[in-house]
């Protein structure tokens, strides 16, 4: 997953310096097909691409809902996976929200509990990848912690 976002970064940046390559192409037939929608997603600027999906597939209120999901987003239990693949998914759509890489990488420790919050950030994350790794560390890492003690507590009884 961390390196799917950093080759979509890659592509984005790319993008964003080559100008527009071409208008919409879209898909006409009203359905959305993902991987053509994919594929569509990285032939346009990012700009051009979100102004096509907000006006053809999201009406003001499903990007007022999602931007306030975006915020108020946080880890569920130890399900890292499912955190980081709604953040991202959140993003693609609100990106003026999170337009830099240190907002993005600030907004997406802010879901964590404090203890895994402050060791994320005192490891001051370069990228959005550099903070998830440390982030699916750190879970893990408390998930097991977590094992450990409830074995110890199982012990002495």
């Amino acid at each position: 997953m961390a390196k799917a976002i950093e080759e979509y970064e890659k592509s984005r940046d790319n993008l964003d310096s080559a100008g527009s390559s071409g208008g919409n192409t879209g898909n006409a037939g009203g359905t959305v097909n993902v991987q053509g929608w994919l594929v569509n997603a990285n032939r346009i600027p990012y700009t051009e691409f979100k102004m096509t999906m907000t006006t053809e597939y999201r009406l003001a209120t499903d990007i007022q809902k999602m931007e306030q999901e975006l915020w108020t987003l946080t880890l569920k239990g130890n399900d890292i996976k499912a955190y980081s693949n709604r953040f991202y998914e959140l993003v693609l759509m609100c990106y003026e929200l999170v337009s830099t890489k240190k907002k993005k990488i600030e907004k997406y420790i802010c879901g964590f509990p404090e203890r895994i919050k402050e060791n994320i950030t005192s490891s001051k994350p370069a990228t959005l990848h550099d903070a998830i790794n440390m982030a699916c560390e750190l879970v893990e890492q408390a998930v097991q912690d977590k094992a450990a003690r409830i074995g110890e507590s199982n012990k002495r009884k």
